[in-house]
């Protein structure tokens, strides 16, 4: 909804600080969420934390659609980003359980980056083009629509792919990302195409 932010303070009666704060928000409850979504999907498993995270990412994303107060349209931000963040982690989990140890682990995890990589890029063409045509508002709904098609695929689709015993935490485990020259280039590759936008 970019396009549409210097519109939307008249529409919810706010400033256009307030506004910003929504998209600043927004990204850091995407990476704070995956410090809970991440345990939770490995004590839960994969398919129930994707699917609660769609339906809150599909909650917020109508009620973003038809509120008219600031204060609701940031926590509704939240929690569409709790959502997202929720899908995104049992994505990625899901990935890691399927691909582990094997070499087209690299190739889905570059596809996955390259697609998220995209994202900014040409979410806010799209989003300009829904506001031109429909409003900001229909910006939220396609989302949520959106998200209910990719819900109801994950539903039908989806396999659990979580083991049933899940090690403890090894603190040296934590470490090794850092000791990775893959992780090194895909982390620059990310933040460089993130951070461009």
């Amino acid at each position: 909804y970019l396009p549409a932010v210097p519109f939307m303070p008249n529409a919810l009666g706010t400033t256009a600080s307030t506004i910003q704060l929504t998209l600043t928000t927004y990204l850091v409850m995407i990476g704070a969420g995956q410090l809970l979504f991440g345990p939770l999907s490995d004590r839960l498993g994969r398919r129930p934390v994707l699917l609660g995270g769609g339906l809150a990412y599909v909650v917020a994303s109508m009620g973003l659609a038809l509120t008219s107060s600031a204060e609701v349209f940031l926590g509704l931000r939240i929690l569409q980003a709790c959502g997202a963040s929720a899908c995104l982690v049992s994505t990625f989990a899901t990935v890691r359980d399927i691909y582990a140890g094997r070499e087209e682990s690299n190739v889905i995890y570059g596809i996955l980056g390259s697609m998220l990589a995209m994202v900014p890029a040409v979410g806010p063409l799209l989003g300009a083009l829904v506001d031109m045509w429909l409003g900001w508002r229909a910006i939220f709904a396609f989302l949520g629509l959106g998200m209910i098609a990719a819900s109801a695929a994950a539903w039908r689709f989806w396999p659990e792919t979580r083991v049933q015993r899940v090690a403890g935490l090894q603190w040296s485990q934590l470490l090794l990302p850092v000791k990775c020259l893959n992780f090194w280039l895909y982390t620059l590759c990310y933040a460089a195409g993130m951070g461009s936008f």
